[in-house]
C-alpha cells in the first residue's frame, strides 16, 4: 500500500513539474526581445523608464530629447542625463543629453 501511495505521488508531483516548468519562461520574455531593432525601443532616463516609458507628455528634464524634445522649453537650470548600459551579444546602448 505505501509503495502504491510513493509512486502515486511522485507520478503527480513529475506531472505537475512537467506541466508547470515549461510556461514559467513564457512569461519572463519581453515583447521586444529577439526582434530586430529591440534596442532602439528602450528608453532613456529613469524617471521616464520607471513611469512605463509613458512619459511623453511630462517629458521636463534632459531626457525630453529623446521622448519629446519640445519639453526642452520647461527647464529651468542645466541638466545633463547620461546613460550606458551593456546589452547581448556585444551592444552598447548609451545616450547623452
Amino acid at each position: 500500500m505505501n509503495k502504491n501511495l510513493l509512486k502515486s505521488a511522485i507520478l503527480i508531483s513529475l506531472t505537475a513539474i512537467l506541466f508547470l516548468v515549461p510556461r514559467t519562461s513564457i512569461y519572463a520574455r519581453s515583447p521586444d526581445a529577439g526582434l530586430p531593432g529591440a534596442f532602439l525601443r528602450f528608453g532613456a532616463g529613469a524617471r521616464s523608464l520607471g513611469m512605463g516609458k509613458a512619459y511623453v507628455g511630462v517629458s521636463d528634464d534632459a531626457s525630453a530629447t529623446y521622448w519629446n524634445s519640445a519639453g526642452l522649453t520647461q527647464l529651468t537650470q542645466k541638466e545633463i542625463v547620461a546613460l550606458h548600459a551593456i546589452l547581448f551579444e556585444d551592444t552598447i546602448y548609451d545616450f547623452v543629453s
